[in-house]
């Protein structure tokens, strides 16, 4: 009786490995990129996540205890996923924690430059060119005052 079950249901008892792309949400957060990762049974340890130039790349394998299943519907699993980070991401400096299958990696992003004013001298045609000039960073409210 417990062969045609499983027959009818089609598992036939055997673990199935499959790699999975994990779905994904990501939003903005206090000068952060903050990126949650789904991923049923996950554990500390079952994951990896690695950087290289903008390329964050997530793998984790869920396993499953090895015992002499009736049925199982669920199977240890791969996961792996590469995402393509803004250019202005601190990779190196990612945090990652997991909570209840859950990863969450915070990617703080650098901080933008204010834009800097150069005021270049300007000479009469012939004079020989002075290249003398003065740099002040400022920030763009100051800019938009001198408009």
């Amino acid at each position: 009786m417990v062969r045609e079950m499983l027959r009818v249901i089609g598992q036939g008892g055997q673990p199935q490995r499959s790699a999975q792309s994990m779905p994904i949400n990501v939003w903005e957060e206090g000068g952060m990129l903050v990126l949650e990762a789904a991923m049923p049974g996950l554990r500390p340890e079952d994951v990896e996540v690695l950087c290289a130039e903008n390329t964050l790349t997530i793998q984790a394998e869920v396993t499953i205890p090895d015992r002499d299943y009736l049925h199982q519907e669920l199977p240890g699993t791969r996961y792996f996923r590469q995402i393509a980070m803004p250019a202005d991401c601190l990779l190196e400096e990612t945090a990652a924690q997991v909570e209840h299958g859950l990863l969450t990696l915070r990617v703080p992003k650098a901080k933008r430059k204010h834009p800097e004013r150069v005021r270049i001298q300007v000479n009469r045609a012939g004079e020989p060119a002075r290249p003398k000039r003065q740099v002040r960073s400022r920030k763009a409210t100051d800019l938009a005052e001198d408009s």
